[in-house]
């Protein structure tokens, strides 16, 4: 709740009970005369008065120099924007590149694989001269211990520490 200017110049002269002829009234003056009005009716007197003053300031005017230096400034902003655009597109267009790249080397890896795959099949087809039938694995024969070749390992001591 931001006050204006006017609002805030209202409610000083209102807590201080400030006499109109201060603020440049010349009509009543006199205490016996501001002790008889009320509050209120001053601040309406004085309303009038405060309505000529401007409630913002009016803007500093720029020199020569400050606005030369500003339209350097604006002219090194802009260049630095185009700059740095620039640089994004490049890094934009590389990594582009690179990925096209890295897909058109495992497409051609992808494509030989197929291409032996293929060959492969071609050659077993081809050759039906083979026996089709499976042989069989044969499974290595168990080889039992002897009891008696085991080595027996003596018991093992039990060391306590404390």
């Amino acid at each position: 709740m931001a006050k204006s200017r006017r609002e805030m110049l209202l409610e000083l002269l209102e807590l201080e009970g400030a006499k109109i002829g201060s603020l440049g009234e010349t009509s009543e003056t006199t205490p016996e005369a501001s002790k008889s009005k009320s509050v209120s009716e001053t601040v309406s007197e004085t309303k009038g008065d405060f309505e000529d003053v401007p409630l913002t300031k009016p803007k500093k005017v720029l020199t020569e120099k400050q606005l030369e230096a500003l339209k350097r400034g604006q002219e090194k902003r802009n260049a630095n924007r185009e700059a740095r655009a620039e640089a994004r597109r490049k890094e934009e267009e590389e990594r582009k590149r690179v990925m096209e790249e890295k897909l058109v080397k495992k497409a051609i890896a992808v494509k030989k694989k197929q291409i032996k795959r293929e060959e492969l099949l071609n050659e077993i087809s081809d050759d039906d001269t083979v026996e089709t039938t499976p042989t069989p694995l044969q499974k290595k024969p168990v080889v039992k211990k002897n009891p008696e070749e085991v080595i027996q390992q003596p018991p093992r001591k039990v060391i306590y520490f404390f």
